[in-house]
């Protein structure tokens, strides 16, 4: 499947299944370039709970060792929450915020 196909599927999903674990580890599974290919668009197009949906995906790939905390903390997550936060209010800012910051820990 293409990039910008899980890209779709993953708006689908967070809007229509929102914490679908299924869903969270095909794209843990993805490659590097597509999670940065996804934060992209959240930036461009998503939401809070866009945000937090990415952070639950990035903690797996944390889990699974494919991402490193370094790397967490260098996407600076809690500025993407605040970001959407004000500029497409929506979800829980603040849990998004404290999902990204535990994340780093």
């Amino acid at each position: 499947m293409s990039d910008e196909k899980k890209i779709e599927l993953f708006f689908e999903a967070q809007q229509r299944h929102h914490e679908y674990f299924g869903f969270d580890q095909c794209f843990a599974s993805s490659s590097p370039t597509f999670m940065s290919a996804l934060k992209s668009e959240i930036v461009r197009r998503g939401t809070v709970e866009s945000a937090r949906h990415y952070i639950m995906v990035l903690a797996i790939t944390q889990q699974q060792g494919k991402t490193s905390s370094a790397e967490i903390k260098a996407m600076e997550l809690p500025q993407l929450c605040k970001s959407l936060a004000d500029n497409r209010p929506s979800g829980n800012p603040a849990q998004c915020i404290k999902m990204a910051e535990d994340l780093v820990e």
